[in-house]
């Protein structure tokens, strides 16, 4: 998440660039000023401006970014309705803005959705692959394992036990045996491994 102190640096950063604007470039004269483009202009700087207080998802940097390019292309779109500059600013680039805008949004929410795939085959205890990857992943991987005649090996334990641990002193107590008996099998096939010198993976 996103702290505090960098939205308020961010939207300083935004400011100094309006600012920045209104220097470089005169402004037109309010009879120029067409009232009905700027009430539109303004209400979708605003509609861009507030979704990030009902946005959804997680706030990640790349999201971030994404959105603030769209917001600094609205907020050309905006300024040009005041001043007066050269034709480069009014349309390439606040296309190439609102295009780089949505590129990263979306290439943000490609890898978000990645990553949240990636957290659904984890079992959160242990860090093992889960029943959502057995049912769903495995049997591909499975086929193109046997198709490259690789060597598979499975295993399967049982701790016993583990219920009446569960029932007497609690799931949580339970949770920490699961995982001490885990960090045992992986250290006995990690020296296994090493005994034998077969590649440690």
């Amino acid at each position: 998440m996103l702290s505090e102190r960098f939205w308020r640096y961010s939207f300083l950063i935004l400011l100094g660039l309006v600012v920045a604007w209104l220097v470089a470039f005169p402004v037109k004269p309010s009879s120029r000023w067409n009232l009905e483009d700027i009430v539109m202009e303004a209400s979708i700087w605003g509609a861009v401006f507030f979704s990030f207080l009902i946005f959804p998802r997680k706030w990640t940097l790349l999201l971030f970014w994404g959105w603030f390019t769209l917001l600094f292309a609205n907020t050309v779109d905006l300024l040009d309705e005041f001043t007066s500059e050269p034709k480069f600013f009014d349309t390439v680039l606040e296309g190439l803005l609102w295009v780089a805008g949505w590129l990263i949004i979306i290439v943000s929410f490609h890898r978000e959705n990645l990553a949240l795939e990636k957290e659904k085959e984890i079992d959160s205890l242990t860090g093992l692959l889960n029943r959502y990857f057995l049912e769903r992943k495995f049997p591909g991987i499975f086929r193109e394992l046997i198709h490259k005649k690789s060597l598979v090996t499975f295993i399967f334990a049982d701790l016993d036990g583990l219920k009446e641990i569960n029932d007497r002193f609690s799931h949580q107590a339970g949770d920490l045996v699961l995982e001490e008996a885990l960090y045992e099998a992986d250290q006995r096939m990690y020296q296994e491994k090493r005994s034998k010198k077969e590649p440690l993976l």
